[in-house]
């Protein structure tokens, strides 16, 4: 390298590119997307275990780009890959809403207990007639029964639970999806019941 500089005259510099990145939003939201991202998530609706070479394949961009713009939604709260099982094909054949009334100041801590119960699907705390709104599976009927008197009316705070057993599920659906521009209500999920 010396002989070359004595030749040319030329001055060697080294140089180090560094790309100055926007911070990331602690939470993404669809402004922050761009086509590829939308494509990266359709792509990943239509098949999960979709392998990042596959996709920077189909939207003819690299590797490395598709696994940090994944990175980046996953990180970012905008989306999650995972496998979606069937509860009933494991045994878990009894679904049950709950419908919970609390006094006043005790819903964050029934709703931190019944969390942490390894089969809730859902809580929510809600408006309205019920405090809390819980979705919980169960094995049985018995199973069912031991968590109500063992585990659900002990709870203090609860006032007061409706019990209602799904006995068939007439929508299921581990595919709805929100729109992908915002105010685009023709790629949303679910169809809205008409008049």
């Amino acid at each position: 390298m010396d002989e070359d500089r004595e030749r040319t005259g030329a001055r060697v510099v080294r140089t180090r590119t560094v790309w100055a990145a926007e911070p990331e939003p602690a939470h993404l939201s669809f402004e922050h997307l761009d086509e590829t991202d939308r494509a990266i998530i359709r792509l990943l609706r239509e098949d999960g275990r979709m392998s990042n070479a596959q996709i920077a394949r189909e939207l003819g961009t690299s590797q490395p780009t598709i696994r940090n713009r994944i990175a980046r939604m996953t990180k970012g709260g905008l989306m999650k890959v995972a496998a979606v099982l069937n509860p009933s094909a494991h045994g878990y054949a009894c679904d049950v809403v709950f419908g919970i009334r609390c006094e006043p100041g005790t819903a964050e801590a029934i709703a931190e207990r019944i969390s942490s119960r390894q089969y809730t699907l859902y809580v929510g705390f809600t408006s309205g007639v019920y405090d809390l709104l819980i979705d919980v599976l169960f094995h049985s009927d018995r199973d069912l029964y031991g968590f109500l008197q063992s585990e659900l009316y002990p709870l203090p705070g609860v006032e007061s639970v409706d019990v209602m057993h799904v006995i068939k599920a007439g929508r299921v659906d581990f595919d709805w999806t929100v729109p992908m521009r915002l105010g685009d209500e023709s790629s949303s999920g679910p169809p809205r019941p008409g008049p």
